[in-house]
């Protein structure tokens, strides 16, 4: 495992690797910039060896141009877009979804609709496996009630 810190392609690589799977598990589409910044410093250090200063300023500011640049059109990728394809505010309100976390009026938990998993509010307590009707979306959160 020392081989991963001693060599700063495949530290950077899998550095990369990681932030895609913590960007799968927290919401807002951001991290995944991370990984892009990850991913350049790992292909710049196996062009060029460099010190870890540089390293890190070459991923900080990788990073945070994707971030300004791509960050509207990635959105889109994971979470759609609702004049492009058709996918309005009325086409999810009504729908069903279920429940694959507990939700209670002070808690959030989610929900699968359309395969993907959305994070879910609701003033009734909600037990996993239960079939609701999706009320209202508040950004990435949808608000729910049972059917």
């Amino acid at each position: 495992m020392e081989w991963v810190l001693e060599n700063p392609t495949t530290f950077w690589f899998l550095a990369g690797l990681v932030l895609i799977v913590v960007e799968a598990i927290v919401p807002g589409v951001v991290v995944i910039f991370f990984a892009f910044g990850a991913w350049i410093t790992s292909l710049a250090t196996w062009l060029i060896p460099m010190p870890l200063e540089i390293q890190l300023m070459i991923f900080l500011v990788t990073s945070v141009l994707s971030l300004i640049a791509l960050r509207r059109y990635v959105s889109e990728w994971f979470m759609g877009v609702a004049g492009a394809e058709g996918r309005a505010l009325s086409d999810i309100i009504g729908k069903e979804a279920e429940v694959i976390q507990t939700i209670d009026s002070t808690n959030l938990g989610k929900v699968r609709f359309k395969g993907a998993e959305w994070q879910a509010e609701s003033a009734q307590v909600l037990e996993v496996g239960e079939r609701v009707i999706i009320k209202d979306q508040k950004s990435i959160r949808l608000i729910v009630e049972r059917i």
